[in-house]
């Protein structure tokens, strides 16, 4: 909109003003022409020459002065254009952030949101296993107990077992000593065997020789009975 506005201006200017080599807008000599022509045509031919001269000088200057607004206005306009265009370029470059921050924002709302269903989920799973490991500390709670209840029996079996093996010890030293008294007592039986296992041989032998000397004995006086009854 507003360069329009300044085509619309600047064609206005090939018309009626022109810039100097120092960049300065003047009113054309034409125009200035004109003037003194509606002046000469319309003025009162009654009045006289400084009249119109007058009139004149005072157009004139207030058609420099006009020039000197038209060039304010000009200059103002093109410090508002590049305001603008500033203002145009700040506008788009406050747009392209915003745009991008909103992207951002958008993306960081995004990624908050899936952090937000991975920590859910996270935090689901979480809890079921601390439910899992609840129920397994009550499992092995109930586990101890029953242990515990274990060990005390296991202690009265263990002091059984002791008092049994006490009583095993005492057996057995008893049974030592009587081993040892049986083996003493088995030793004097075994020397009193061969003792009178040497009785009984001598015995025997000398029960032989008596057999022996018997039967000759006994022979001899057969036959002298024998001898006795032939004689008589």
């Amino acid at each position: 909109m507003p360069k329009n506005q300044k085509q619309k201006t600047s064609k206005r200017k090939k018309t009626t003003t022109k810039k100097t080599k120092t960049g300065r807008t003047v009113v054309d000599d034409a125009v200035i022409t004109d003037f003194d022509m509606l002046l000469s045509q319309g003025g009162d031919k009654s009045k006289g020459f400084s009249d119109a001269s007058e009139e004149r000088v005072s157009i004139i200057s207030t058609v420099k002065g006009l020039e000197g607004q038209v060039e304010t206005v000009f200059k103002l306009n093109d410090i508002l254009e590049s305001q603008l265009d500033e203002a145009q370029k700040k506008l788009s470059e406050e747009l392209g952030d915003r745009i991008q921050s909103e992207v951002q924002a958008t993306r960081r709302l995004e990624a908050s949101e899936a952090a937000k269903v991975a920590v859910e989920i996270e935090l689901a799973e979480t809890i079921h296993d601390v439910r899992a490991l609840r129920g397994e500390i009550e499992d092995l709670h109930k586990t101890e107990i029953k242990l515990r209840e274990e060990l005390i029996i296991a202690d009265g079996r263990a002091s059984d077992l002791r008092k049994q093996l006490e009583d095993q010890r005492a057996n057995n030293r008893k049974l030592m000593e009587t081993n040892t008294r049986l083996e003493n007592e088995i030793k004097m039986v075994t020397i009193n065997y061969e003792a009178n296992k040497n009785e009984l041989d001598a015995f025997k032998n000398t029960m032989r020789d008596i057999r022996s000397e018997t039967s000759r004995t006994s022979g001899r006086v057969q036959q002298k009975l024998m001898k006795s009854k032939k004689k008589g």
